[in-house]
């Protein structure tokens, strides 16, 4: 039970590493003030943003690629012309 605590607080602290990580990404630290703490919120929720949409792109890109061979040819190819004899 004692290693099932620790794992839990060892996760709790990585996650709010990551949740700093994450606002810190970009200089939005900068403006942040110490006695309006509330502000941290809406640059950790941007930089969720832009980290999630960012993911989203190159899942989309990795799928296309893995897929493309597998598609058929649009309807803007011609198939390969057969000779006459």
């Amino acid at each position: 039970m004692r290693y099932v605590i620790l794992a839990c607080v060892v996760a709790l602290a990585g996650s709010l590493d990551l949740v700093v990580l994450i606002a810190a990404s970009d200089d939005s630290l900068a403006a942040f003030e110490l006695h309006h703490p509330a502000l941290l919120l809406p640059i950790i929720a941007g930089g969720a943003r832009n980290l999630a949409s960012a993911a989203t792109q190159l899942l989309r890109e990795l799928l296309d690629a893995i897929a493309a061979p597998y598609r058929e040819p649009g309807p803007h190819t011609r198939p390969a012309a057969v000779p006459l004899r």
